[in-house]
């Protein structure tokens, strides 16, 4: 990859071959459309002219290599921050033709190493597959692409197609059909559109959210998938797709290949600009004198729909100064949804401006109840109530297996077992009553065939998701060809709850701890204590070295740690504490594990992790205080000896730095709760970032969730808030758990403004400690 520096000959920018670049290669230019939005114009002077006028690198601006301005905050609802280093300017124009010389030895180089990759690439696949297609998004990046792809290949050994969300904005269209179609009349350009527009699923379906993504997937990947499908006759068609995927736009994109497999049909992705910086694609536009959407001579950086979860603050404000009738319809059902939150008339625009309504998980607040009731009786039968249901049960049900329906009874067939059940209709819904008992596995199938059921809006996406194009839509109603589907069980399994619907929909639980904060009789778990229990578990109950008091509290301790379980009212070993006890006291996995099932079951470990900020040194003092007003202070004093004890008693404190004890003699202090650096966690087995990831995925009851909300005040727990590890350093690790274990156990998305983390509903917990303890049998 090219550095880039400034070139003052020309107020323009140079690339150069080594490292030592002055700037960072997302720099963009500047037009004075965008100064005119920000009210530069008060302050300097500059000709309103076709060629940029400066650059920008990030909040910064930049005139002829000096940093002039900088820009903060902005919003819907808010006017950016100027803030000038330079005033009274007067602007001169970047000396394109000037800077396009400078620059000529390295991009005819680039662009001629391009251009024969395209060329080989197409040589290899030419005759292995139906279609070749263009990824067109009306952007920079897929522009300079499809003038790559054309200056090779001949108009009709390919098309082009352009995404159309209903989203984009009116310059979006109008670069298409003004100076796309225009500078290549001979384009084969087909357009991929979902037959309802967005707002209208925006009603249905919930507001997207960082978390909830839905749009992505019924407005991008189901149109397209389904135009090429049908232009190329086939179900199941194998595609070269060349698409503008760059690098530098995020560390999982830097480590693709040039080539690789998509996640539909039986497509291979060819990325021909992936080493090409954003300077680059800037000098090839200049270069070939390429059009440019009017967009980023607004300022955006990024060409997309006209509300999304995932824009910054400032495409925001040039949202709303150039494009407000265009986003009013969504931000009135954002305002809608901040009202549903019980936001006061003077808070929504802040609550907009924040990006709250870019958080949200679930459907607590969009107005729709729970349509599936699933009761699980302990002599192990099911029974499914689905409320005024979408869709035809015994329809999607045939996704599992053989079915066999009569009335009032029937069953299903599921790799030789049967499971039979009674049904009845009423006038509000359906009622199933399983007659079997039914495996973990086969009843995550059921409850997702009832999600889909009560909540299909036939988005289309479980078509798609088929990879034997057994899902279709007849007559308004979801088919399911039995002869075609091989009960994969990939429509079921692709997102919780099995539906984009039900998962917007579902109403998220995190239930508190409840009982008493100081209820470990003043003692901490020490490490010799759970080191004496698990030499004999059986006979540590009537013979051990602890006093009466002792093993009352660390009966209570290995309660919470999960370690012992009540059956027939005594408490015997767990299923954890049967694979902690083989791991052992010795191994920080144990510990970690132990800290991680505290969290949730100890009121005092839950406040600790809760109201504790980390990087900070506590005295004993500052922790009673911290408790606040609510406990009297003999019960504070005692709470905090107890955890005192349990840190500096065990590796939780000194080993996994979660309160590192400061001593004064012998007598501990204060603690440093300091949290695990990079440097700390890679001494720590990732198994234990992965269980505490199944932890926080059982509790909030999602499998699928973001990065980002972990680091969030209201996260219950997880990698930060019981360890500490820092953004950067948990995503490299979630990489290493993907790369190591597979997509089966752990899925993540960390590309561009995505962080997603997609762990699998039929695995536990408990699954992880297996799989440490290396007994894991699938």
């Amino acid at each position: 990859m090219y550095s880039v520096k400034w070139d003052r000959k020309t107020r323009g920018i140079k690339l150069i071959k080594s490292g030592d670049g002055e700037i960072p290669p997302i720099v963009r230019p500047v037009f004075y459309e965008e100064l005119d939005i920000l009210g530069f114009g008060r302050f300097w002077d500059y000709p309103k002219v076709d060629e940029p006028l400066l650059w920008n690198v990030g909040r910064y601006y930049y005139y002829n290599g000096e940093k002039v301005a900088k820009v903060s905050g902005g919003g819907f609802y808010e006017a950016p921050k100027l803030e000038l280093f330079k005033k009274d300017l007067a602007l001169e124009s970047v000396d394109i033709d000037g800077m396009i010389i400078e620059n000529e030895e390295i991009m005819d180089s680039v662009v001629h190493t391009t251009l024969d990759f395209i060329s080989s690439v197409y040589e290899n696949y030419m005759n292995k597959v139906d279609m070749v297609v263009v990824a067109f998004s009306g952007g920079k990046d897929s522009t300079v692409l499809l003038d790559l792809v054309q200056r090779i290949l001949a108009p009709d050994e390919y098309i082009v197609v352009f995404n159309d969300t209903t989203m984009e904005l009116p310059p979006t269209y109008e670069f298409i059909e003004k100076e796309i179609k225009h500078r290549y009349p001979n384009l084969n350009l087909f357009v991929a559109k979902y037959e309802k527009p967005a707002i209208e699923m925006w009603k249905k379906i919930g507001i997207p959210s960082r978390v909830h993504r839905w749009c992505c997937t019924v407005y991008k990947t189901v149109p397209t998938i389904k135009l090429i499908r049908e232009i190329v006759g086939k179900e199941y068609p194998q595609v070269l797709i060349y698409d503008g995927v760059r690098g530098d736009e995020s560390q999982k994109r830097a480590k693709l290949s040039r080539v690789s497999k998509g996640k539909h049909l039986q497509q291979i992705n060819v990325h021909p600009i992936i080493e090409w910086n954003s300077a680059m694609v800037y000098l090839y536009t200049f270069i070939r004198d390429l059009p440019l959407n009017k967009l980023y001579r607004f300022g955006v950086a990024r060409v997309g729909c006209a509300v999304c979860p995932f824009e910054s603050q400032w495409k925001e404000t040039i949202l709303w100064s150039k494009f407000r009738d265009e986003v009013k319809p969504y931000l009135d059902l954002i305002e809608e949804y901040a009202k549903n939150r019980k936001c006061k008339s003077n808070e929504i625009k802040d609550f907009i401006n924040a990006g709250a309504w870019k958080k949200r998980i679930g459907g607590r607040v969009l107005g729709v109840k729970d349509k599936v009731n699933i009761i699980e009786n302990k002599n192990k039968n099911v029974v499914i109530n689905i409320d005024n249901p979408n869709e035809n049960w015994f329809e999607w049900v045939k996704t599992l297996g053989k079915v066999v329906v009569g009335n009032p009874s029937g069953f299903i067939e599921i790799k030789g077992a049967q499971y039979p059940f009674k049904w009845q209709r009423n006038t509000d819904g359906l009622k199933i009553t399983f007659l079997s008992e039914i495996n973990r596995d086969v009843l995550l199938y059921i409850k997702n065939v009832s999600y889909k059921t009560a909540y299909c809006v036939k988005c289309g996406t479980c078509e798609i998701e088929c990879p034997s194009s057994a899902i279709s839509i007849d007559s308004g109603k979801i088919r399911i060809d039995e002869l075609k589907c091989t009960n994969c069980h990939r429509c079921l399994m692709f997102v919780d709850r099995g539906c984009v619907v039900a998962d917007s929909f579902k109403i998220s639980m995190v239930v508190k701890s409840m009982g008493s904060l100081t209820r470990y009789k003043t003692f901490g778990m020490r490490k010799e204590w759970l080191e004496e229990f698990f030499l004999d578990p059986e006979k540590w109950w009537s013979e051990n070295s602890l006093g009466s008091v002792q093993k009352e509290s660390m009966k209570l301790w290995l309660t919470d740690a999960e370690i012992v379980k009540v059956k027939d009212n005594k408490r015997v070993l767990s299923e954890v504490g049967c694979l902690l006890m083989s791991i052992g006291v010795h191994d920080l996995f144990t510990w970690a594990v132990i800290w991680t099932n505290l969290s949730k079951n100890s009121p005092l470990i839950g406040w600790y992790i809760q109201k504790l900020p980390w990087g900070r040194i506590y005295t004993r003092n500052e922790l009673m205080e911290a408790l606040g007003d609510e406990y009297r202070a003999r019960t504070k004093r005692n709470a905090i000896t107890e955890l005192i004890q349990l840190l500096d008693n065990t590796p939780l404190g000194a080993e996994l730095k979660i309160g590192i004890p400061i001593k004064k003699g012998k007598t501990t202090t204060a603690i440093e709760k300091k949290g695990l650096s990079a440097e700390d966690t890679s001494r720590i087995q990732p198994l234990a970032i992965l269980y505490t990831l199944y932890r926080y995925a059982e509790r909030v009851n999602r499998y699928h969730f973001t990065v980002s909300e972990l680091y969030e005040e209201s996260a219950p727990e997880g990698p930060y808030k019981l360890f500490g590890i820092q953004k950067s350093t948990l995503e490299a690790v979630l990489r290493g758990l993907e790369e190591r274990y597979g997509k089966d156990w752990i899925n993540v998305e960390l590309v561009a403004d995505l962080d997603n983390i997609n762990l699998n509903p039929k695995r536990k917990s408990l699954d992880i400690l297996k799989l440490y303890r290396g007994v894991w049998n699938d």
